[in-house]
């Protein structure tokens, strides 16, 4: 039991240190360079294929998020929505996937405080609390 629980901690504090970026993240930091849909998707396209090309398997380009982004782009080319349309999809698009993201990291923060495993006296200290108490007894 112990020993599947410190493997799961352990997945998570390697997930956790991971320097891959998110689909979505590389489209946040062109917000900050362009004001338009166009311009943002066009950079954060760029970006994500700039990261694919070093990767032998990149995932990013089959993102759920990026095939909304071109599909966007798609939509606006045929003149099906307009500039200002696109932003508005765009920016709903990203607060959902950016709120996903908190709501994730806020699990595992919570997952952390409910459970200290780490402790410079004892080498495994369970800090049980009434939700977590089936997994401690």
């Amino acid at each position: 039991m112990i020993k599947k629980l410190l493997t799961f901690v352990f997945t998570i504090f390697v997930v956790s240190c991971s320097t891959n970026k998110l689909s979505h993240e590389y489209f946040s930091e062109c917000e900050e360079l362009h004001n338009t849909f166009s311009t943002i998707s066009k950079c954060g396209l760029n970006k994500v294929n700039e990261s694919c090309i070093n990767a032998n398997d990149c995932h990013l380009t089959k993102d759920r998020f990026v095939n909304i982004i071109e599909q966007l782009n798609l939509m606006l080319t045929k003149k099906e929505i307009s500039e200002d349309e696109a932003f508005f999809r765009y920016l709903n698009i990203i607060n959902s996937f950016e709120n996903d993201k908190q709501k994730m990291l806020n699990k595992m923060n919570t997952f952390r405080n409910d459970y200290n495993y780490i402790s410079l006296d004892k080498p495994l200290n369970l800090n049980c609390n009434l939700r977590f108490l089936n997994v401690c007894m």
